[in-house]
């Protein structure tokens, strides 16, 4: 039987770390905020568009709009297309329930830096978490996670307050 848990901790990121990590939640941010720009768009003028279909033209126009995004994983770029979908999704189901849903909004670093996420190679120790690109981060409650044989399927890494936290 397959059970499926969710893991919350702090993390202690070095200054190499928290650089990529406030750089990585601001390319999420930026991903998010301009497909929810074409959505509208789109809307505007009556044409249809889809999660794959944007992320497909997005691709082929990142490198003139927004060359430092090149260097960010992929997987952060398709969790900002996914969570807009998933926003979508969500905004419609609420209109046919008769119910009065807010439309989804652009994201503002104002009320933090924000968050992204990984999927992929993400292994546990005791007091240490393997990202990709990002290499070991040491957590900072030892035995929290759980190690061995599981398989971690998603991370997300947030910035609340003064700390990074990650959801597994």
């Amino acid at each position: 039987m397959i059970i499926h848990r969710a893991y919350k901790t702090r993390l202690t990121p070095n200054k190499k770390q928290t650089e990529l990590f406030v750089q990585y939640a601001g390319t999420a941010r930026f991903v998010f905020n301009w497909a929810l720009a074409d959505r509208i768009n789109k809307y505007n003028l009556g044409e249809p568009t889809n999660y794959y279909e944007q992320k497909k033209r997005f691709n082929a126009i990142k490198r003139d709009e927004a060359p430092w995004i090149v260097d960010t994983p992929y997987t952060i770029l398709e969790s900002a297309f996914k969570n807009l979908d998933l926003a979508y999704q969500n905004f419609f189901r609420r209109i046919k329930k008769g119910e009065s849903p807010g439309f989804p909004k652009f994201k503002s670093r104002k009320y933090g830096l924000g968050s992204f996420s990984f999927r992929g190679c993400i292994h546990a120790e005791k007091s240490w978490i393997k990202l990709p690109i990002i290499g070991w981060i040491k957590l900072a409650e030892k035995g929290y996670l759980p190690t061995g044989n599981v398989k971690i399927l998603k991370a997300t890494v947030s910035h609340r307050g003064e700390y990074w936290i990650i959801s597994l």
